[in-house]
């Protein structure tokens, strides 16, 4: 009976781990906060970077292709299509790249790998309980940056 006892306390209080421990494998939410802070300006960044390279018609909220491409893109025919594409999928894997690259240097900043970061990422999706603490905080620190931001330019 002494034996069963105590195997159903030591059963008990292994079970009793606390629901809210993070395992030790995934980012905490405080430093995932910034991590994803930091991902979504390197993202911004690297938009406005690939703007500068690539100007907006303002018309049609695309890419500007070069005169020659616009003009067989008014012929509509499938070569010209086809070479429209193209410069859009090469313009596109440029952001793509450049996204990338900005996305590497906020991992490296936080000395980190993207498997890392995917897998704490995966981990809030699958419990959002712990996500909607992490997006809370996040938006909390967002709006005292915002509110910074606009301190200085007054």
């Amino acid at each position: 009976m002494k034996k069963f006892l105590f195997l159903t306390a030591v059963y008990f209080f292994a079970s009793c781990s606390s629901p809210n421990k993070i395992p030790d494998d995934v980012i905490g939410i405080n430093k995932m906060k910034f991590i994803i802070w930091d991902l979504t300006r390197a993202g911004k960044l690297a938009q406005i970077e690939y703007e500068k390279k690539h100007p907006i018609n303002s018309a049609k909220g695309k890419p500007a292709l070069k005169d020659s491409l616009l003009a067989k893109k008014n012929k509509r025919d499938s070569t010209s299509r086809i070479q429209n594409t193209a410069a859009l999928k090469k313009d596109t894997m440029s952001l793509k790249l450049l996204s990338t690259q900005a996305f590497q240097q906020v991992f490296d900043l936080y000395h980190i790998t993207k498997e890392e970061f995917y897998k704490s990422y995966r981990y809030y999706e699958e419990h959002p309980d712990k996500n909607n603490i992490l997006m809370d905080s996040l938006s909390a620190y967002a709006n005292r940056q915002r509110q910074e931001l606009y301190k200085k330019m007054e």
